[in-house]
């Protein structure tokens, strides 16, 4: 089991807090989590997500973000990265508190130098840190989509999405608002067949344009689901197998959160 994957188990194990209950606090820092992500996560069966999201999974678990994040970045941060701060990098165990004693240099820089360029706009990074997805205005059943449906594309953490195929979706109802999800953010999905009734889902319901939801299956009528928006004035509404598409899982959405905050 690599780094990342060991630290967050024991964060997890150490917390006391099951899985559900993490995801509800992540979602109450203002992010967006599925139960079964973060147990791809604990258990190695996925790359670590970004910094804002290691923060948030440190905080919630009453553990130090700080060396979530280095976990993540030892193994998941481009090499050409390493290298252009391999004169400031070292363990994390040989100096306290990340203080680099030869030359004044700290893995705070290490840190602040990715953030930075997460932060900047990709034609003007200095860093391979981004990968560019499609931002759709619409996606239909099978992920398809027209040319008149990508806006334009969305630039995220390539750790975020490594090794799955990425879409970047606008959202233009509240119908998930008490995930923190509303009208005009943008949400990123990736393509699988892999979800349970946690997951933030990418659903097309009879070839229409592609909604935000969960799902459940229907216990009393075998053969469809019921679509769950988590804001009380959306109706629950039942729709047969045969009319519904899950196109992907979400997972990230605009929250407005700043990693500061995730931190403090």
């Amino acid at each position: 089991m690599r780094e990342f994957a060991s630290l967050l188990k024991q964060y997890i194990k150490s917390s006391g807090l099951s899985l559900n209950t993490i995801v509800e606090d992540i979602k109450e820092m203002g992010y967006s989590m599925s139960k079964s992500y973060l147990s791809n996560l604990q258990n190695d069966k996925a790359d670590p997500p970004d910094p804002y999201i290691c923060a948030a999974l440190a905080k919630v678990t009453g553990n130090d973000p700080k060396a979530l994040i280095m976990a993540s970045f030892n193994q998941d941060i481009p090499d050409h990265f390493k290298d252009f701060l391999s004169d400031v990098y070292i363990n994390k165990d040989d100096i306290p508190d990340f203080e680099y004693q030869s030359d004044g240099k700290t893995k705070k820089f290490f840190l602040e130098t990715y953030w930075k360029e997460l932060s900047t706009p990709p034609e003007k990074a200095l860093f391979n840190v981004y990968r560019p997805i499609p931002l759709l205005d619409k996606v239909y059943p099978g992920a398809t989509f027209y040319d008149n449906d990508i806006i334009g594309e969305y630039y995220v953490d390539r750790v975020l999405i490594r090794g799955v195929n990425g879409f970047a979706l606008k959202v233009y109802d509240d119908s998930m608002s008490l995930d923190n999800i509303t009208h005009g953010d943008t949400v990123v999905a990736v393509k699988t067949n892999d979800w349970d009734e946690t997951d933030l889902l990418v659903v097309s319901i009879n070839n229409q344009p592609a909604i935000i939801t969960r799902l459940q299956q229907d216990l009393e009528f075998s053969g469809g689901y019921i679509v769950r928006p988590s804001n009380p004035k959306y109706p629950l509404r039942f729709v047969d197998n045969k009319s519904i598409d899950i196109i992907g899982v979400v997972i990230y959405a605009e929250s407005g959160k700043c990693f500061i905050e995730a931190l403090n």
